[in-house]
């Protein structure tokens, strides 16, 4: 087909995914120990996409997305097992309709392992290492500086790792040590070890991280996180890091609070300085953050809510002046139909980062839950 192309992003991924379920299957047909138990979901996701662009680069005006997600976990005894292979479709038309490309790829968005004894965990495989309270970015975190929370399309896929978790008063000491981030976005890290401690207390958490990537010409990362629960209503909470880069360090440290109301309706406001940023980091990661600092601000329907859900969120660019809204919302059809939408909209001058390329975009979509 012209302007098609279809890939599996990781070689053998296909291949690991029959392999651990064909093992799960077998263990269950013998008769030692505790029977397997299996949780499933698969969804089918058709949406697209429309934009009303302001700048001559060459983005796309209108995509179409098929994507399916299973998401498969089994158990028995102290073994779990995590599977959730990919599969997406994109139709991607510049602005004229003409010329447009479709991609086909086939993924491993999580494939691994952990067996838990007492206070100990040991996990393999590609897992999603993600943490802390913050929506709109994470400093804490080496690898998910953008965790995908503020997308509700986002499917963020997992990391090439291995690690050993050990919990004990209070206390929990995590080290890992990751292969490879090639399914995340630029720059792409490989052979880093990583340490993280976390304390938790009846209100309160807090966590330290230290990692090195072998493979980057970069200092170690420091990072640390902590939130506090004042009640049943509020959340306060920070992250922050450090990381020696040539010869300046960028610095990044965020702030923010959450509220949520008797009826579950969810408030949350931050602010995140940005000291990465910058034209190496923009030439790495194209959607790398642009600015040093920034406002975001939400309110959302409540999470828990199987009907209907909805959210409406507020970003500024403190440096160019530029703000973006995004508006989402849910409703179920029928038991396995749910259709959603999505407006964004941005404001400000050629060339600002929330602004400069588009001025609104809207999303129209049906998820069909077939498990």
């Amino acid at each position: 087909m012209p302007n098609s192309r279809w890939t599996i992003s990781e070689r053998g991924a296909a291949g690991l995914a029959a392999l651990l379920l064909c093992a799960g299957v077998h263990a269950a047909e013998g008769d030692g120990g505790e029977a397997w138990r299996t949780d499933a979901s698969l969804e089918t996701w058709l949406y697209g996409d429309a934009y009303r662009l302001t700048s001559p680069a060459p983005l796309p005006q209108r995509q179409y997305h098929a994507e399916g997600r299973l998401d498969l976990t089994l158990r028995r005894d102290a073994l779990r097992v995590e599977l959730a292979p990919r599969l997406s479709w994109l139709r991607a038309c510049p602005p004229g309709g003409a010329d447009c490309r479709s991609d086909g790829q086939a993924s491993l968005n999580q494939g691994y392992f952990s067996l838990a004894s007492g206070g100990e965990q040991l996990a393999a495989g590609r897992e999603k290492f993600s943490w802390g309270p913050a929506n709109f970015r994470s400093p804490s975190n080496p690898f998910y500086f953008d965790s995908g929370r503020t997308n509700p399309l986002a499917d963020t896929p997992g990391i090439d790792l291995a690690r050993w978790t050990h919990s004990g008063g209070g206390w929990r000491l995590t080290s890992a040590y990751v292969s490879d981030t090639r399914t995340l976005a630029q720059p792409r890290q490989r052979d880093t070890v990583l340490l993280k401690l976390d304390r938790q207390g009846d209100d309160s958490l807090a966590s330290l991280v230290f990692s090195q990537a072998r493979s980057q010409r970069q200092g170690p990362f420091l990072g640390a996180f902590a939130q506090y629960t004042p009640d049943d209503a509020w959340l306060l909470y920070g992250e922050a890091s450090a990381q020696r880069r040539g010869a300046a360090t960028a610095a990044r440290w965020l702030g923010g609070a959450s509220y949520t109301s008797a009826a579950g309706r969810v408030w949350s406001a931050e602010y995140l300085f940005n000291g990465d940023n910058g034209a190496a980091t923009s030439q790495a990661d194209p959607a790398a953050l642009r600015g040093r600092h920034y406002l975001w601000a939400s309110v959302q329907s409540n999470p828990q809510e199987l009907e209907r859900y909805w959210r409406l969120e507020w970003t500024r660019n403190r440096d160019d002046h530029s703000q973006g809204w995004t508006l989402y919302g849910e409703r179920r059809l029928q038991p396995r139909l749910s259709g959603f939408a999505m407006l964004i909209l941005g404001e400000g001058g050629a060339g600002s980062e929330l602004g400069g390329f588009y001025r609104s975009g809207v999303t129209l979509g049906l998820k069909l839950f077939l498990l």
